[in-house]
């Protein structure tokens, strides 16, 4: 198998050298599995040239190595975890003390020893997170711990702890201009554990029946330009681009995600922040059923992600799920939710926020498309027809599968597949969740705090034909962004930025499609 040839070769490989793969087809009998050597990169002559098959089970590529079970956090922070700062001081970090394990380019993790009340997970199990952040140590003292990025949230008042991931990440790792094809096989297609400084780069996986890339604690990394398509199954561990856990400060741009589970921040354990999801075309994400839409982005679907962005975008709706719990003060500027789908009539909505999503900010996004109807109703027999700005708020208005209802935005219900819900949270300043019980069964009422602390400011939406403002903020100004300050150079010839609410695209058609450089890369097969 070609697969013994590869693995040697990444396992000889010195740092700051590159595993070139020449076009041809290769059969990977085995995974291929970097566990330890950083600064590599494996490189081919471009997707559909250089081509691996995968083998029957097996990750095809499955590089890092995690820290199993996921260490607890234990240590007290005696000083530090506020806001912008970059040191906490535990008790001691020295040679022979008890805490020696902490090492200078390892990952910690700060976590709230007390959730902040707005906090709430569900069904939590004995690997489940508090509210947390992953970080890297960039020096060490007897007593200080240094780390990078700076924090961005207060973790002072919750008593905080830090938890040590005792492996060393790999770092300055990538793979770039291949293809994965997984036809037949149960495998995944890419794993990244615990990684820094790394990427995955014109890289393009095909038929996937599991996961199509999954990161584990992998920080500070890229995925761009990428073709994630065509995955042969639906439903759970058939995630797309897929966050499982501990992933933060991480860019994912400029790829496809084309009928392939979508992207999904915090697959099931969370603690993923400060990662930046922008100008992708995510679209055609399966349910199972064809007539049912499945989610092409959903930004929770494990408990405690925070501060993630998405930008530029265009697919066919959002989700924080909630299955497991919260999620909170996202942010959600110029993208192009059209509440459309591919196959399915139902399930279509721009943004859906489940229950304990709170402080989100949705800016100068378009929501909709032009064929999206701008009257509706609700039937005798409790289902809503037609299209909806806010979805009404009435237990089991859309079943999910039957009544082809579109809307906007549906906030506050607790089940990710239907509209079921058994009484209410009341909305309340500041929220506090801590009554609420911490399994699914006891978590099924609509929450009133997820519209109530809900930023809507200058999005067009086609039920209103119209741009929508919040009347209580004066500037009407939208940022062309929030993490560039010029068009990048990748766009090409393409306008910059690509969604303005004041120009809405209105069909959802190839040369609306077109606007963002994936889409263009999807309709044309070039870049722009």
């Amino acid at each position: 198998m070609d697969s013994t040839k590869l693995q040697a070769a990444i396992d000889g490989c010195p740092p700051g050298g590159v595993v070139y793969v020449p076009a041809g087809v290769y059969k990977l009998g085995s995974g291929i599995v970097n566990a330890s050597h950083s600064g590599i990169v494996v490189r081919g002559d471009g997707p559909g040239k250089t081509v691996f098959q995968a083998g029957a089970t097996a990750t095809a590529f499955n590089f890092g190595n995690a820290d199993w079970p996921p260490p607890a956090a234990t240590i007290p922070v005696s000083a530090g975890a506020t806001k912008n700062s970059s040191t906490v001081t535990v008790d001691s970090t020295g040679a022979t003390a008890s805490h020696a394990a902490f090492q200078v380019g390892g990952f910690i993790r700060i976590e709230a020893g007390v959730n902040p009340p707005w906090v709430h997970n569900i069904g939590v199990s004995s690997y489940d997170l508090g509210f947390s952040m992953t970080f890297r140590v960039t020096s060490l003292t007897q007593n200080m711990v240094t780390f990078e990025p700076p924090l961005q949230f207060d973790f002072s008042p919750y008593s905080p702890k830090v938890a040590l991931l005792s492996i060393l990440p790999l770092t300055g790792v990538g793979l770039e201009d291949f293809t994965i094809d997984l036809q037949g096989t149960g495998s995944y297609g890419i794993q990244y554990a615990q990684m820094w400084g790394s990427w995955i780069q014109n890289v393009e996986i095909e038929n996937t029946a599991a996961h199509v890339l999954a990161l584990y604690a992998v920080l500070k990394s890229e995925i761009r330009h990428c073709y994630f398509h065509d995955t042969v199954n639906a439903g759970p561990n058939t995630e797309g681009l897929d966050f499982y856990r501990n992933s933060d400060w991480n860019l994912i741009e400029d790829n496809i995600v084309y009928k392939a589970g979508g992207i999904d921040i915090g697959d099931w354990e969370g603690g993923d922040a400060g990662n930046v999801i922008a100008y992708n075309f995510a679209y055609g994400t399966a349910s199972g059923d064809a007539t049912v839409a499945g989610y092409d982005i959903d930004v929770n679907h494990a408990s405690n992600s925070i501060f993630n962005l998405l930008e530029g975008n265009i697919a066919g709706g959002v989700i924080a799920d909630g299955y497991f719990g919260s999620t909170s003060h996202d942010t959600l500027i110029r993208n192009w939710f059209t509440a459309t789908h591919p196959t399915a009539a139902n399930n279509l909505a721009s943004i859906k926020l489940k229950h304990f999503a709170d402080y989100f900010n949705a800016i100068g996004n378009i929501l909709g498309t032009a064929a999206l109807p701008t009257t509706g109703n609700v039937g005798s027999n409790g289902f809503a027809y037609g299209g909806f700005y806010d979805a009404p708020q009435s237990a089991g208005y859309d079943d999910g599968w039957s009544t082809g209802v579109q809307v906007i935005f549906e906030m506050g219900f607790p089940n990710m597949g239907n509209t079921g819900y058994s009484g209410t949270i009341a909305a309340s300043t500041p929220i506090d969740y801590s009554s609420q019980g911490a399994s699914l069964s006891e978590s099924q009422a609509l929450d009133l705090n997820v519209a109530a602390t809900l930023l809507r400011h200058g999005n067009y939406d086609y039920f209103h034909r119209a741009i929508v403002w919040d009347p209580a903020i004066a500037s009407r100004a939208i940022p062309n962004s929030l993490f560039r300050s010029s068009a990048p150079g990748y766009f090409g010839k393409l306008a910059w930025p690509p969604f303005d609410p004041a120009s809405p695209p209105g069909e959802f058609n190839d040369a609306n499609l077109s606007r963002i450089p994936a889409g263009y890369r999807f309709v044309n097969g070039v870049d722009p």
